[in-house]
C-alpha cells in the first residue's frame, strides 16, 4: 500500500517559515534601503568583503558539529534515543561553543595581517568586529537548529524573523549617533542583534529538553557517538566549505579581481544578488521543515514516504516562487533603479543571470537534502567538489572580462552542473525521476516571464499615471527618499499581486493542482469555516 505523506506538518512548517522569512524580507528591504541610501557603495563592499571571508573561516571553528546537528536531532527522534539526543546536544553545546569563542578570539587578533595579505587593510575593522559573529552564529545554531529538528517550527521561525527589524534598528542608531556611515555601524548592528535571539531560542531549547524527564545515556554509547559525530562533523565541514565556495566565492573574487573598482562592484552585485533571493523565499521555507521531516522517514525506514515527500515540496517550491521569479526576471531594470538608485540599475543583466541561477539551485535542492538526510557525505562531498571547482575557474576567467555580469554567468552554470549531479545521484541511491509534475508549473512560470518581460514598457507607462510626486508631497514631514521607496514598495506588492492573480488563474486554467495541493487548500478553506457547498465547488475547479 502507498505510504501517504504529512502533509498537514509539511504545511505547517512552510507556513510559519514562509510568515518569518516575508517578515524579515520586508524590514531587510528597508534595511538595504538604508544601506543604499546613506552608506557609500564602498563601505557596503568593505562590509559584505570581510563578511565573506569570516564565513569561510568561520566553517572551521568547531569541527563541523553545527553541521551534524539538524541532521542528527531528527534522526535520532526517529530512532526513538532521546538518551543519545540528549548526549548529542550536550556534546555540541560544550565543544562547539567553546570552540567557536577561542576561534572568533583567534580571529580577532589576526585581523590586521590578514586584511594586509589579502589586499584590503581597510577591511581590518570589519573582520575585527565580525570575528565575534563566529562565536554568536554557533549559538544561534546551536538553539535554533535544537528547535527546527523538532519541528518547533513556530518558535523558531518567529524568532529568527526578529533579527532583521533588530538589525535594522541597530544599524540606524550605530550609524546615527556613534560611528556615522561606515562599514564599522554595519558590522556592529549584524553582531548586536544576534544577542536578544540566542535568549529567546535558549530558553525555549531547555524547556523542551527539560520536559523529556530521561537521563543522558552513558558508558560505551555515549563514547561511540562522540566518535561518529566527530568524523561525521569533520566531512560535514569539508562538504559545508564546498558550498561556501559555490555561494561566496563570487563576491570574493570579484573583490579580489575586479580591478580599481572592486570594491564597488562588490557592494552593488551584493545588493542585487540579495535582492534576487527573494525569489528563494518558499524554498527556504519548505526546506526548514522538510529536512527534518525526511531525516525522521530515513530513521523510520520510510523510503518510499521520504521519495514522495521531496516530489511534492519541489511541486509547491516552484508554484509558490513562481510569482517572485516572474517579477523580478519582468522587470529587473525597474525595481533596481526604483528600489537603489540609478547606479545599481547597472546590475539588471547579474539579477536576472542570478535569478536564473537560483531557479536552476532549487531544483536540485530538495533532491540534495534527501541526500544529506540518507547521511551519504561521500555523495554530497563530490557533487559540492565538482561545482566548487567548476565555479573557482569559471569566475576566474569571466570576471577578468565581464566583472559581475560574469561572475553571475559562472554563477549560473555552476548551479548547472550541480543539478544535472544531483538528479543523477538522486536516481542511483533513493531511485528518484525527474518529477514530471514540476514540468507544467515551470513551463507556465516561463511563458509568463517573457509576456511580462515583453509587456513591461506598457504595464510600467500605465502605472506612471499614479500620481507618485503628490503623494510624496503630502507625506513630506517623513524623509523623503524613504516615503519614496514606501512608495515604491507598495507598487511592488500591487504588481505581485497582479503577477499571482494570473500565474494561478493560469495553473487552474490547465488544472495544475494535484491531490496533494488540493487536500491542503481543503484543510486552509476549512479551517477558515468556508461552507462545505463552497469548498466543493471551489475544489472542483482545481481539476
Amino acid at each position: 500500500m502507498e505510504e501517504e505523506i504529512d502533509t498537514g506538518t509539511l504545511a505547517k512548517g512552510t507556513f510559519w517559515t514562509l510568515v518569518s522569512q516575508v517578515f524579515a524580507k520586508l524590514f531587510g528591504f528597508f534595511y538595504i534601503v538604508l544601506l543604499a541610501r546613506f552608506f557609500p557603495p564602498e563601505e557596503i563592499g568593505i562590509f559584505y568583503f570581510a563578511y565573506g571571508i569570516i564565513s569561510l573561516l568561520s566553517l572551521f571553528s568547531d569541527f563541523g558539529l553545527l553541521q551534524a546537528l539538524p541532521r542528527y536531532v531528527p534522526y535520532l527522534e526517529g530512532k526513538g534515543r532521546r538518551d543519545l539526543l540528549y548526549a548529542f546536544i550536550k556534546m555540541v553545546a560544550i565543544i562547539g561553543g567553546f570552540a567557536s569563542l577561542i576561534f572568533s578570539l583567534f580571529v580577532f587578533f589576526i585581523s590586521e595581517p590578514l586584511a594586509y595579505f589579502l589586499g584590503k587593510p581597510e577591511a581590518i575593522d570589519s573582520l575585527r568586529i565580525l570575528a565575534f559573529v563566529i562565536f554568536s552564529n554557533e549559538m544561534i545554531g546551536i538553539t535554533v537548529g535544537y528547535l527546527i529538528g523538532r519541528k518547533m517550527m513556530k518558535h523558531s521561525q518567529l524568532i529568527l524573523g526578529f533579527q532583521t527589524p533588530a538589525k535594522l534598528l541597530l544599524t540606524v542608531i550605530i550609524a546615527f549617533y556613534i560611528f556615522g556611515f561606515t562599514n564599522i555601524s554595519i558590522g556592529f548592528g549584524l553582531l548586536l542583534s544576534y544577542i536578544p535571539l540566542v535568549l529567546a531560542a535558549g530558553y525555549y531549547m531547555v524547556r523542551d529538553i527539560r520536559s523529556w524527564g530521561v537521563k543522558e545515556v552513558e558508558g560505551d554509547e555515549k563514547i561511540a557517538l562522540f566518535k561518529e559525530v566527530f568524523v561525521f562533523g569533520i566531512i560535514m565541514t569539508l562538504i559545508a566549505s564546498l558550498s561556501f565556495v559555490n555561494m561566496a566565492s563570487d563576491r570574493i573574487m570579484l573583490g579580489l579581481l575586479g580591478g580599481d573598482y572592486a570594491l564597488r562592484s562588490v557592494g552593488i552585485y551584493s545588493v542585487v544578488t540579495t535582492f534576487a533571493t527573494l525569489f528563494l523565499l518558499p524554498f527556504s521555507a519548505l526546506l526548514s521543515i522538510f529536512f527534518p521531516m525526511v531525516s525522521e522517514l530515513f530513521g523510520k525506514g520510510k523510503i518510499d514516504e521520504m521519495r514522495k515527500t521531496t516530489t511534492v515540496g519541489m511541486k509547491w517550491s516552484i508554484m509558490i516562487g513562481a510569482p517572485f521569479f516572474i517579477l523580478l526576471a519582468g522587470f529587473p531594470s525597474f525595481f533596481l533603479r526604483a528600489f537603489y538608485g540609478e547606479e545599481y540599475a547597472s546590475g539588471a543583466v547579474v539579477l536576472v543571470l542570478y535569478i536564473v541561477a537560483l531557479f536552476i539551485f532549487s531544483l536540485s535542492l530538495l533532491p540534495l537534502k534527501t541526500i544529506g538526510a540518507m547521511r551519504r557525505l561521500d555523495v554530497e562531498l563530490k557533487i559540492g567538489a565538482a561545482c566548487a571547482l567548476v565555479n573557482i575557474i569559471l569566475n576566474y576567467f569571466l570576471i577578468l572580462q565581464y566583472g559581475m555580469d560574469g561572475a553571475a554567468f559562472a554563477t549560473m552554470l555552476s548551479f548547472f552542473v550541480m543539478a544535472i549531479l544531483t538528479f543523477w545521484y538522486s536516481k542511483k541511491l533513493f531511485n528518484f525521476d525527474f518529477p514530471v509534475d514540476i514540468v507544467k508549473p515551470t513551463v507556465l512560470m516561463i511563458i509568463c516571464t517573457f509576456l511580462f518581460y515583453f509587456s513591461s514598457g506598457y504595464v510600467l507607462s500605465t502605472l506612471s499615471y499614479i500620481p507618485m510626486q503628490e503623494i510624496e508631497k503630502m507625506l513630506r514631514f517623513i524623509d523623503t527618499a524613504f516615503v519614496s521607496k514606501g512608495i515604491k514598495l507598495i507598487l511592488f506588492a500591487f504588481l505581485f499581486l497582479l503577477v499571482c492573480t494570473i500565474y494561478f488563474a493560469v495553473l487552474i486554467l490547465t488544472k495544475s493542482f494535484g491531490k496533494e495541493e488540493k487536500d491542503i487548500i481543503r484543510r486552509a478553506m476549512r479551517r477558515a469555516k468556508i461552507p462545505e457547498r463552497y469548498c466543493s465547488w471551489i475544489l472542483n475547479r482545481l481539476g
